[in-house]
């Protein structure tokens, strides 16, 4: 059942992050930068909730992670007080889900996918961005 507060999930930008998603062939980065399939990608995605109530600890808070339109990572939170942020930041499952191609891909995250929560706002709650992937080394 949805909740009955006045929340509002979105993608959310933290400090030293590009967008609300960022991928990068290093552990330990915090831009983007050049992406190869010949080495890890390390993909961090980010949300908060920008509306004035809490969400319970009782509510699961689902985010979904797709790579050209396809379910690659399901991450859970419990609960959000108003103006709380949920990320992961360095998520490197990706080629173990999926076969990247070089060339260009979408990364999307869609909050609260399952609509678990009643937000003032349903139409925010996606961002997704292009990113380039080549082959070779990637230089640090």
């Amino acid at each position: 059942e949805p909740t009955s507060t006045t929340t509002d999930l979105v993608p959310f930008t933290p400090s030293g992050w590009t967008n609300p998603i960022v991928a990068m062939a290093y552990s330990g980065k915090t831009g983007e930068g050049p992406l190869s399939v010949s080495v890890p990608t390390y993909i961090g995605y980010a949300f908060h909730n920008e509306g004035p109530d809490d969400i319970s600890d009782e509510i699961d808070i689902w985010v979904y992670l797709y790579l050209d339109g396809v379910l690659v990572a399901r991450s859970r939170w419990t609960g959000r007080t108003a103006g709380q942020i949920g990320w992961v930041s360095e998520w490197s499952g990706l080629y173990e889900v999926v076969n990247v191609t070089p060339g260009t891909h979408t990364l999307k995250i869609v909050v609260d996918p399952t609509d678990l929560v009643l937000e003032t706002n349903e139409d925010n709650n996606v961002f997704e961005k292009e990113f380039t992937w080549k082959t070779g080394p990637v230089p640090p």
